[in-house]
């Protein structure tokens, strides 16, 4: 299984972005074959790396280049958040709303993925489920600036996320030798183990734009994750790095439980077909959130928002 794993170079504050410090130790690791766990052995897992710069044109062009000449099975990019020590599953991105200037000084055209209308190309196989217009909507819209669009105003993993948070926190588990599964009871339940959430916005910057661009390309076969800096305490490149490929063979597991289930005709949700549910709904029926908040599903099953600061989620990356 191929699989596009991505970071982010220099930006803001960070000189050095911890997402390619990541991107580049997960690089070493399967080349050491010490990848996440054994089952990456197993699984057949093929990674491809790249550091993105933080400009639009860069983003839009990895995400073409993962489908046109990778042939990639599943992207992963990796972003870094700064405000709350959380590592992020992001489920879906958004169309619109990048008004944030890159590193170049550049905003996508009228400031949504037009471009990337006109540029992705339609997927190679039908989308999930959850992807498609629901009876009685007309698949055309128009877009903040008025230009009619093809594109949903939002997009969805195909992952079941809830799944993949529950499987990496029992991994961590597993790894400092304690007992239990599922989610911890409460935001800090154990200094050794990264909290993980869920969450429902990724930002309107450089990470939710080659979210939506790839999500696009890849027909929902696509994952943001935002990571916190690093420090020497609990958030080490060790750590992280650590998460990120448990992570990887995780996603590898569920995306091979679905293609199993396509070729066999399987039609329950268990396996097989995870993630045609994941979500909740169809991208047409939840209008996005306010570009100033960010829903969150913390640990303990409770949706959270808090502002992101100047309207804007420039942060986020």
């Amino acid at each position: 299984m191929r699989i596009l794993v991505t970071g982010y170079g220099p930006f803001g504050a960070f000189t050095v972005n911890p997402s390619a410090i990541v991107v580049d130790q997960l690089a070493q690791q399967c080349r050491d074959g010490t990848l996440g766990t054994d089952d990456a052995d197993a699984i057949g897992i093929e990674l491809v790396t790249r550091v993105v710069d933080v400009d639009y044109a860069g983003a839009l062009g990895c995400a073409n280049w993962a489908r046109d000449e990778l042939n990639v099975d599943f992207a992963i990019h990796i972003g870094v958040y700064p405000g709350s020590g959380f590592v992020f599953l992001e489920r879906r991105a958004f169309r619109d709303g990048y008004v944030s200037k890159d590193v170049k000084g550049a905003v996508p055209l009228q400031n949504c993925c037009e471009l990337a209308e006109r540029e992705c190309r339609p997927p190679l196989s039908p989308p999930p489920p959850h992807v498609s217009a629901p009876a009685g909507v007309q698949q055309q819209q128009n877009s903040p600036s008025g230009v009619p669009s093809s594109l949903s105003p939002c997009r969805y993993t195909v992952l079941d996320l809830d799944r993949l948070r529950t499987a990496l926190m029992d991994a961590q588990r597993r790894d400092n030798g304690s007992a239990g599964t599922g989610p911890p009871t409460t935001m800090n339940a154990s200094a050794n183990v990264l909290n993980i959430a869920i969450s429902e916005d990724p930002g309107r910057y450089l990470c939710g734009y080659i979210y939506y661009c790839s999500l696009l390309n890849l027909a929902g076969r696509s994952l943001f994750v935002h990571i916190p800096p690093f420090d020497d305490k609990t958030h080490t490149p060790q750590r992280i790095t650590r998460l990120l490929g448990q992570l990887i063979v995780e996603v590898a597991k569920q995306i091979s439980n679905m293609d199993i289930g396509a070729k066999t005709g399987a039609t329950t949700v268990d396996d097989a077909q995870i993630g045609a549910v994941a979500g909740g709904a169809d991208p047409f029926s939840t209008p996005p959130p306010p570009p100033s908040l960010s829903s969150l599903m913390i640990n303990n099953g409770l949706t959270v928002s808090f502002p992101l600061g100047g309207g804007t989620s420039a942060s986020f990356l």
